[in-house]
């Protein structure tokens, strides 16, 4: 790697720190905290949009490859409980390692940026994205059904069943709540949510 596009890296690593940690950052804060002067950062990236827009990026990008890695690695019928709870684990852990990053985007003087995430995550899931039909053909796979229509039902029904916890969850993350209606801390809740997902993934539809 290149000189240069090492430190463009390390600045860019340096604002999702400063992110998860405190949720905001100064081009003055990554420049204390990489050792690189303000002008470098202005340099490799220009403005503070530029700079989230390579770190949405990444994220999106990160979170497909821990999700191919699973589904890439999943062989038979016997793997697939536990492939799917790992799997769980590993999207909402990144998730909520991201915290600080996601409480960003959401600020209200961030809609711009928070509707290009929405934009790139959509186009991430979206049925005729390489991923997704590689995530369908797997389903299908493990299903024994080679329905196209019933690989699509059940692919936005999983696509459903890991985001809604997730949404409340990260939604709950300031607010007192004594009893959510999901808990992802929650060792039983999790076990009894991946044996739905199961249930879901290899039913057949007609």
């Amino acid at each position: 790697m290149k000189k240069s596009e090492k430190t463009k890296q390390t600045i860019l690593n340096s604002a999702i720190g400063l992110l998860r940690s405190s949720s905001s950052f100064t081009f003055k804060q990554i420049s204390q905290d990489c050792g690189v002067n303000v002008a470098s950062v202005n340099y490799h990236f220009g403005s503070k949009e530029k700079l989230m827009e390579e770190i949405i990026e990444k994220i999106i990008s990160d979170l497909k490859r821990i999700i191919r890695t699973f589904v890439v690695n999943t062989d038979d019928k016997d793997d697939l409980y536990n492939t799917t709870r790992l799997m769980l684990e590993a999207i909402y852990g990144y998730a909520f390692a991201n915290i600080g990053i996601i409480k960003f985007l959401a600020a209200p003087n961030n809609t711009p940026l928070f509707k290009k995430f929405c934009s790139e995550f959509l186009k991430l899931i979206s049925v005729d994205s390489d991923f997704s039909v590689d995530i369908m053909h797997k389903i299908s796979e493990m299903s024994g059904d080679d329905d196209i229509m019933d690989s699509r039902i059940k692919y936005a029904m999983l696509v459903s069943v890991f985001t809604f916890p997730l949404a409340f969850n990260l939604d709950l993350i300031n607010a007192d709540f004594d009893d959510p209606l999901f808990s992802l801390d929650s060792a039983a809740f999790k076990t009894k949510y991946v044996n739905a997902m199961l249930k879901l993934l290899t039913m057949k539809l007609s």
